[in-house]
């Protein structure tokens, strides 16, 4: 009969056991010890996140009432940031999975992160480009800005990328004061 499984000949079988035992008790320890620790500036950066789902929900329902169902295959996150793949005013090709990667609004605390590594303070100007090629960031970045007190002074383009805030009667200058409101 044949043996199934291999094992050292040299290696005692105590050996085996103890090295088993510790291997058992240190996948244990890492487990069952557990030391929770909050983020620097958790609380900022929760509040972003929060803010920017809010943001979200305000401009997928406007879109929704007003231009209809989100296509399910474009959106599957049924988001409402992602827009057309071809309009009047897309500017260049846009890369749909990167589209996709901008509509968790974890990225308001990437924001939060971002302006607090960069020393920004209550009160401070922000000077931001946004492009209708990724509303979702342009939203993480406002909120972010907004759960900081900074004050933003924005330089907008009302062209997009496909995927983008293309939506000819939706742009994101349109987004953007739909939130405003």
């Amino acid at each position: 009969m044949k043996k199934i499984y291999w094992r050292p000949s040299k290696v005692p079988r105590v050996a085996l056991l103890v090295s088993t035992i510790l291997a058992i008790a240190a996948l244990s320890s890492v487990e069952l010890i557990k030391v929770k620790r909050k983020q620097p500036f958790f609380e900022e950066k929760f509040q972003a996140s929060l803010n920017m789902k809010k943001g979200m929900d305000v401009i997928k329902t406007y879109r929704i009432r007003h231009f209809g169902p989100i296509d399910a295959a474009a959106d599957p996150a049924q988001s409402g940031m992602i827009g057309l793949p071809q309009s009047l005013i897309t500017s260049v090709f846009g890369h749909l999975p990167a589209k996709h990667n901008t509509i968790n609004p974890n990225w308001a605390a990437v924001m939060v992160e971002m302006f607090k590594k960069a020393g920004l303070k209550e009160g401070d100007v922000v000077a931001a480009g946004f492009s209708g090629s990724f509303p979702a960031l342009n939203l993480a970045t406002l909120v972010a800005a907004e759960v900081l007190k900074l004050k933003v002074l924005a330089i907008t383009s009302v062209a997009a990328s496909t995927w983008g805030a293309n939506i000819p009667e939706f742009t994101w200058l349109d987004m953007e004061r739909l939130l405003q409101k």
